[in-house]
């Protein structure tokens, strides 16, 4: 017979769950497995995103290609998801009229605009937090 902790256990069903019982602390729990940032965000959006989905890069006016390209680790899916958007034309190099504006903000006037939109609150109702990219209400 098998020995665990100096039990003998036979081999049965109740003596397998009895020798599992024994093999783990009285009251331990599995640690759960923890999710990591871009994970929750791919959830959220169903956009495929990339480790550095919160990348600090390429925060400022003129670069919002070049931080979708970072988020989402590919220069020609960045293209895609702003065409399709409607931010840039077909030929992937010419912003559209709404591009060009939203290309002119920074990461930081898209997240407190994108916040006012959602809430049809102002953006001076909100603050904006560069670790997340998000806005929240003051």
């Amino acid at each position: 017979m098998p020995t665990v902790n100096g039990k003998k256990f036979a081999y049965t069903k109740a003596g397998k769950a009895a020798a599992k019982k024994a093999a783990k602390p009285a009251g331990a729990k599995p640690a759960p497995a923890k999710k990591k940032p871009y994970q929750r965000l791919q959830k959220r959006s169903r956009i495929k995103m990339s480790a550095a989905a919160h990348t600090q890069e390429f925060m400022g006016r003129f670069e919002m290609l070049e931080r979708l390209s970072a988020q989402l680790g590919s220069r020609p899916d960045a293209i895609g998801l702003l065409q399709k958007r409607g931010h840039l034309e077909a030929d992937g190099v010419t912003w559209t009229e709404a591009g060009a504006l939203r290309n002119g903000m920074t990461a930081a006037e898209r997240a407190l605009g994108r916040a006012a939109a959602k809430s049809g609150k102002g953006t001076a109702a909100y603050s904006y937090d560069a670790r997340s990219n998000t806005a929240r209400l003051k």
